[in-house]
């Protein structure tokens, strides 16, 4: 009779931890459900805000700027820092002799106006080359140019 009563405690406590662990089971595939919803909702989401994106093809213009450049420190502290000119940049090319630099961006990430102002961050003066105009000092030597 002893080992009935030991047997039936056994039961009765695996029954209850089963029921537990049920109890538990249930709970985690709750959790498990909601979370896979929540992943499948985000996922859902960026796949349509990727679709949703303007697909307008990248335009590449090419824009020569006249700068006060003057030696091969300067063509080398430009093209060291070729992120200062903002985003987009897809090549640039520093021609000391001419003091001119040619730069090609996207013109969905840049402009003229922001490559200025990044040349600038550089402590070189640039105007994109049709707009340039020749500053003199006073003894009537062109010193620099500028956007008058």
């Amino acid at each position: 009779m002893g080992t009935d009563d030991g047997s039936q405690v056994l039961c009765r406590n695996t029954l209850e931890h089963l029921l537990k662990h049920n109890i538990n089971t249930t709970n985690i595939y709750k959790d498990m459900k909601k979370l896979t919803l929540t992943l499948l909702a985000l996922l859902i989401s960026l796949s349509l805000n990727v679709v949703a994106k303007d697909k307008t093809p990248a335009t590449i213009v090419t824009t020569t700027y006249d700068t006060d450049i003057h030696c091969e420190n300067c063509s080398i502290k430009i093209m060291n820092n070729v992120p200062a000119l903002g985003k987009g940049i897809k090549d640039v090319v520093v021609d000391i002799e001419r003091k001119q630099v040619t730069v090609s961006y996207d013109s969905l990430k840049n402009n003229e106006q922001n490559i200025i102002k990044g040349f600038a961050k550089l402590h070189v003066n640039a105007v994109a080359a049709e707009k340039a105009t020749k500053c003199y000092d006073t003894h009537g030597d062109a010193t620099h140019n500028c956007c008058h």
